[in-house]
């Protein structure tokens, strides 16, 4: 074995990285990494600690929403697909989307390199669901807004973009402020470009 594979052994081994040398390779220059940098333990907890409420990028919504002066309920077990925020009297929901999980075409969400045969079909069945929800709550009469966990990194743009999908924050007021050549009357469903 060469002194280059040793340092790197013990440089991985340093990291708390498993580093797999295949022997039966070694006059290529490089040694196989293994598919997955963590033990099945550790993945097991960063996996478990992936939340469905309360998110970071949520949180942010909420927070951007509240400081100007909505109010408004969360996850509504009684509408399809459980919309993070919900606007009852207004009839419009915001769902505040992971990138990674919901597949957003952004770099936050690309494919894992490894296990694609997991991975691909798990994405296409959350984006499925997606849209199914979204179409459910458009024939129920509500309004949909999706936020992309890449988009709250811009509160401005943010808190625009939910100042034009909720409106104005009086009750009796039919029109959004601002977007009256952006959103139709009718039910719809919008993302603001990120």
């Amino acid at each position: 074995m060469r002194r280059t594979c040793r340092l790197r052994i013990a440089l991985a081994a340093r990291c708390g990285i498993r580093y797999r040398y295949d022997r039966s390779t070694e006059t290529s220059s490089r040694p196989q990494w293994p598919m997955d940098t963590r033990t099945p333990q550790q993945r097991r907890r960063i996996m478990q600690a992936v939340k469905s409420k309360d998110t970071k990028p949520e949180l942010i919504v909420r927070r951007v929403l509240h400081r100007m002066g909505y109010r408004y309920r969360l996850h509504r077990k009684d509408l399809p697909g459980k919309p993070d925020i919900v606007f009852v009297s207004r009839r419009k929901a915001i769902f505040v989307h992971g990138c990674f999980w919901h597949a957003h075409d952004c770099p936050k969400g690309r494919l894992p390199k490894s296990r694609l045969d997991y991975w691909q079909p798990k994405l296409d069945r959350n984006k499925q669901r997606d849209r199914t929800k979204v179409e459910q709550l458009r024939s129920l009469g509500w309004s949909v807004l999706v936020i992309w966990q890449c988009q709250t990194a811009d509160l401005e743009a943010l808190s625009f973009c939910l100042q034009d999908f909720v409106g104005t924050r009086e009750r009796r007021s039919t029109s959004s402020v601002g977007c009256a050549n952006l959103v139709s009357k009718t039910v719809h469903e919008r993302t603001c470009a990120p």
